[in-house]
């Protein structure tokens, strides 16, 4: 996909070499810190610090686009989905070894639900890091990673479009405390 005309909102122009040596840096870590949530779960204390660890980075990588002959552009779907999901987390036995070199001892069937988690997380990521025709905000991949992961435990009404605040209960304040805008507008300053 691709924009004519200057780098749209909330999109920065690099060089598509440079996008792609980005995505290598950062793929691995995008990874670790949303096996981490899935793992640890949000009651851990650091599953706040890695929801927004993941989201800042897929945000990150999300901004990024290349001029090309007819317009900005975005890398290829294929090139996200290597480098943040295949690269390390092909396997179930892949996913387990990033969970040891996270200081867990994970059980094969715990290994097997994290797995299940993290591809169920990666279709919409991939879908919105390829988009230039509107701006994803690290809020919103932390919706959705933490959307998933809570409607693993417990059913959540499912999303209308995308992950949002209102596909939560009314006893999980999104806004309040502990909610994930919160935190990413205490830390970074918006949300």
């Amino acid at each position: 996909m691709s924009v004519v005309g200057a780098a749209p909102y909330g999109f920065v122009e690099t060089k598509r070499k440079y996008m792609e040596e980005v995505l290598r840096s950062k793929g691995r870590r995008t990874l670790q810190t949303m096996l981490f949530c899935i793992y640890a779960g949000p009651e851990h204390p650091l599953y706040n610090l890695n929801l927004l660890s993941a989201s800042m980075h897929l945000s990150a990588l999300f901004s990024l686009v290349y001029k090309g002959k007819d317009g900005y552009k975005k890398l290829p779907k294929r090139r996200y989905e290597v480098w943040l999901f295949e690269g390390y987390g092909e396997t179930e036995e892949e996913v387990e070894v990033l969970l040891k070199e996270l200081d867990f001892s994970p059980s094969k069937e715990e290994v097997s639900e994290v797995y299940k988690v993290l591809y169920a997380i990666k279709p919409l990521i991939l879908e919105w890091l390829t988009y230039t025709h509107e701006t994803i905000y690290a809020p919103e991949f932390a919706y959705h990673i933490d959307y998933c992961i809570r409607n693993h435990v417990t059913s959540l009404p499912e999303p209308e479009g995308i992950c949002m605040p209102n596909n939560y209960p009314e006893d999980w304040n999104c806004f309040g405390n502990d909610g994930v805008a919160k935190l990413l507008f205490d830390i970074v300053g918006f949300c």
